[in-house]
């Protein structure tokens, strides 16, 4: 799939368009560059993050990719930073919200060592759902559950959701959601296992 692939990493002023790493955190919202049906795949043509719900203004937070279709937000005091969480939120962070079944985003990576990894994700979910993993357009993972956090800004940072087995090198992996529960997605974490 890399040879074929016709996205890039993602960058802009503050982000020089390097493939993430792994091991460490694949974060949700610097999908790769390349539009719908290449970088991602989007149910709905409108942001209902950036662009919406956050008026553009000239602020690097409310204009970050409002222009492509996949719903960003970021994190908020009033809403992401209460005592219900299971796990705190990074006010820097943003997010991948709005999910609805189907939907993908695309990641170019750079394995440093091959070898099993531990997959975390910080996330949230009003409904249990489902997501899956592929890496170079292969399937590695089926359906991954997802519990209900039992509100969209209620946040967890979920252990060992998986073990996959990656090869060191460029890779694409690709997070889709297989069943919507109107989740918010911040980062996976892969964890290289010894």
């Amino acid at each position: 799939m890399l040879e074929a692939y016709q996205g890039r990493p993602y960058e802009d002023e503050r982000h020089e368009g390097r493939p993430q790493i792994i091991p460490g955190k694949v974060m949700c919202a610097y999908y790769d560059l390349g539009g719908e049906g290449v970088a991602y795949h989007d149910t709905i043509g409108e942001n209902q993050g950036n662009g919406k719900l956050n008026p553009p203004n000239g602020e690097y937070r409310n204009e970050f990719r409002r222009h492509e279709s996949v719903d960003i937000s970021y994190i908020k005091p009033d809403f992401d930073h209460t005592d219900d969480n299971f796990a705190r939120p990074d006010p820097e962070w943003f997010y991948v919200g709005w999910t609805e079944e189907g939907e993908w985003l695309n990641y170019t990576v750079d394995v440093r060592r091959s070898g099993a990894y531990q997959v975390d994700f910080f996330c949230s979910a009003r409904y249990d759902g489902g997501i899956s993993i592929s890496v170079d357009g292969v399937d590695e993972t089926g359906e991954i559950m997802i519990p209900s956090t039992t509100h969209p800004h209620i946040w967890n940072h979920l252990t060992n959701i998986t073990v996959m087995h990656l090869e060191a090198g460029l890779h694409v992996l690709t997070l889709k959601t297989v069943r919507t529960g109107l989740m918010n997605y911040a980062y996976l974490e892969f964890i290289r296992r010894e």
